[in-house]
């Protein structure tokens, strides 16, 4: 008897369990049904692989809701429809975002929701459909829809590098190397030569310079020479041209005191008047003459003496 009452009250147990589950699931439906949603349908112009209908909707991270129902666009089959519902105390902006994300590492995806200003207006419908967000390219659809080029590209790459190293390339590689190795080589002999030629050229170059001071110290003592010499002479020359000055000044001022008595004694003889003429000018003549003489010498006595421009220093 014990037994069989123990099984009863087990039974019951588990009865009373059973009712209190099925009881509160009911509840659980009946809130669940009697919360208010609103609907939304989100134009894709991507695929959307790992979306499927149940997958969460988010927003700013809160599950808001989920998607009922995913179709192609009739008018343009390269769009994808999600109808989704959130709750109605969600609110979803004009500027509202939707874009796709991971949601664990099998590869399904959930729709998240972002943005929407709080001066923006709610996102209504101008119809009978419900309200249209265009969803944005996720940073992920960028790296799946790029990765197919990258693997293209690294596809293209290998098949490069596999004709780089065929036979015939590789023969082409090793004629290049060589060709390398024996320009290295002549370049290193011309260095060589370069150097000495280098060392050919300083020494002509320090010959130069010597033979230009051995020049720069014989012009140094021919204008010492010239220039005591040329004074001397200067000074010479100068003295003589003042004696000659003053003895021309003299014979004129002898003929102009003379003058009148000479003037009259030749009016007396006709033909004294005519044999004195004549000296009596080329007299003058001759003392303009010394005169010209004398005042170029004393300008510049060492371009009447040397009949040319003054010498000047050597400068090297």
């Amino acid at each position: 008897m014990e037994t069989r009452a123990h099984h009863v009250v087990i039974g019951l147990f588990t009865l009373l369990t059973l009712t209190g589950a099925v009881l509160f699931s009911l509840w659980m439906t009946k809130a669940s049904m009697e919360r208010e949603y609103q609907h939304f349908e989100v134009v894709f112009n991507r695929a959307v692989s790992g979306l499927s209908v149940g997958s969460r909707v988010e927003y700013s991270g809160i599950d808001v809701g989920n998607v009922v129902n995913m179709r192609l666009n009739p008018n343009d089959p390269r769009q994808v429809l999600a109808l989704i519902r959130v709750e109605s105390s969600v609110p979803i902006k004009e500027d509202t975002q939707a874009r796709l994300g991971l949601a664990n590492i099998t590869g399904s995806m959930t729709l998240q929701l972002s943005g929407g200003t709080p001066e923006s207006p709610l996102l209504t419908s101008s119809g009978s459909n419900p309200p249209q967000i265009l969803a944005e390219p996720s940073p992920l659809d960028s790296l799946l829809s790029d990765g197919e080029a990258i693997v293209g590209n690294a596809s293209q790459l290998l098949s490069n590098l596999n004709t780089l190293f065929e036979d015939e390339s590789t023969e082409r590689i090793s004629r290049i190397i060589a060709n390398v190795e024996a320009i290295s080589a002549g370049l290193a002999s011309q260095q060589q030569q370069f150097e000495r030629s280098m060392e050919e050229l300083t020494a002509l170059i320090q010959e130069g310079r010597e033979a230009l001071g051995s020049i720069h110290t014989l012009s140094q003592d021919a204008n010492r020479l010239l220039a005591q010499e040329g004074n001397e002479l200067l000074v010479s020359s100068r003295r003589a041209a003042e004696s000659f000055n003053q003895a021309s000044q003299r014979l004129s001022a002898l003929i102009d005191t003379n003058a009148p008595a000479l003037e009259k004694t030749l009016e007396n003889s006709a033909a004294g008047t005519q044999s004195l003429s004549p000296a009596l000018e080329e007299l003058r003549a001759t003392l303009n003459n010394l005169n010209r003489v004398t005042r170029r010498l004393e300008e510049n006595p060492q371009d009447f003496l040397f009949g040319g421009d003054s010498i000047q220093e050597f400068r090297p």
